[in-house]
């Protein structure tokens, strides 16, 4: 196996894994209604793949809570910088 290939599987793992699924949390929303918290992040994964997860979750459609992204560090190799971010979703059912 290749040194890129082994470093690829490596900061893949760290950056928390390869197209994971998204990590859905039920929560109680403001309004005392059921909403949903999600963390889209990671190699593979994008703010996308959270509103995908929010139209499995709510058929009907959807109202967005929350919509934020941050950066939660940096990996550096001998091929550059990757940052790695924090995807959140928060969602509640119409």
């Amino acid at each position: 196996m290749s040194k890129k290939k082994i470093l690829f599987g490596v900061v893949c793992g760290i950056l928390t894994g390869c197209a994971a699924p998204v990590a859905v949390t039920p929560i109680m929303g403001a309004n005392g209604k059921q909403a949903y918290t999600m963390t889209c992040s990671g190699m593979g994964r994008d703010r996308q793949d959270c509103l995908v997860k929010a139209g499995e979750i709510c058929p009907k459609g959807y109202v967005v809570l929350d919509d934020s992204n941050h950066t939660s560090g940096a990996i550096i190799t001998q091929y550059g910088v990757t940052m790695a971010h924090k995807n959140y979703l928060t969602i509640s059912c119409k």
